[in-house]
């Protein structure tokens, strides 16, 4: 038994969950996140606040300061970022 022990808690342990609990009403629900699935996403997310974040240092912005622009980007993802892209670029870019 201590070695069955061993194997199935080397198991668990080897592999990377995220357990999500949600209540409804009296019932709890616990959910593994695929993280598979998660990570292509995030790393385009964290690509586009980058992206938002140069151009914003490297050209003029309209109706915010650049710094209140670079908060928005990087609180509110990706909304932030469609917000600056669609209002706050300055259209007399070179």
């Amino acid at each position: 038994m201590p070695n069955g022990g061993r194997a199935s808690r080397r198991a668990a342990s080897s592999r990377l969950v995220l357990f999500v609990t949600v209540r409804l009403g009296s019932k709890v629900e616990t959910t593994d996140v695929p993280w598979a699935a998660l990570v292509p996403i995030l790393v385009i997310l964290l690509a586009f606040v980058v992206f938002c974040w140069v151009d914003i240092s490297r050209h003029a912005v309209k109706h915010l300061p650049k710094w209140a622009w670079a908060i928005i980007v990087a609180i509110s993802i990706p909304l932030g970022g469609i917000v600056y892209l669609i209002v706050g670029r300055d259209s007399n870019r070179q």
